[in-house]
């Protein structure tokens, strides 16, 4: 009986121990949220060398050329949120929800353009969403999560 006690201590206690510091670390860990603005047009045929990292992602698109027109990073701790304006007049909103495995779970919305989504972001991945019209084409906004 004693025995059973015992070990049924030890595992509250593990438990325990094991709640106090893995959630916590998680909570705490900062996310740094970088976003490039590209104008993305059927204007000419060229992409911004400063875009040739996302070429193979921007090629899936039904535009010939793409200009970066803004660069902008921020951070903040897990469940915390950045915001970012842009040159439409909108802005982004990036909640920082849960870290997972692999993986960050992010809330984004952008008010004008009507837009509210969620997704899953390996550390150091980006994601291509869609914008507003602006000058003669379209806001491609790029985030990229790094943890």
């Amino acid at each position: 009986m004693k025995r059973i006690f015992y070990f049924l201590i030890s595992g509250l206690l593990v438990l325990l121990f094991f709640n106090m510091t893995v959630k916590p670390l998680y909570a705490a860990q900062t996310v740094k949220i970088s976003i490039l603005v590209i104008k993305a047009s059927n204007n000419g045929n060229s992409v911004d060398p400063a875009l040739n990292h996302l070429k193979s992602q921007l090629n899936r698109l039904n535009y010939s050329s793409y200009l970066l027109i803004k660069s902008d990073s921020k951070q903040d701790k897990v469940n915390g949120k950045v915001q970012f304006y842009l040159p439409d007049g909108d802005v982004l909103n990036v909640n920082l929800n849960n870290i997972g495995k692999s993986f960050i779970t992010l809330d984004v919305s952008m008010f004008k353009a009507g837009m509210k989504t969620n997704f899953k972001i390996v550390n150091g991945g980006t994601v291509l969403i869609g914008g507003n019209e602006y000058e003669d084409g379209t806001l491609v906004i790029a985030i990229t999560a790094s943890y």
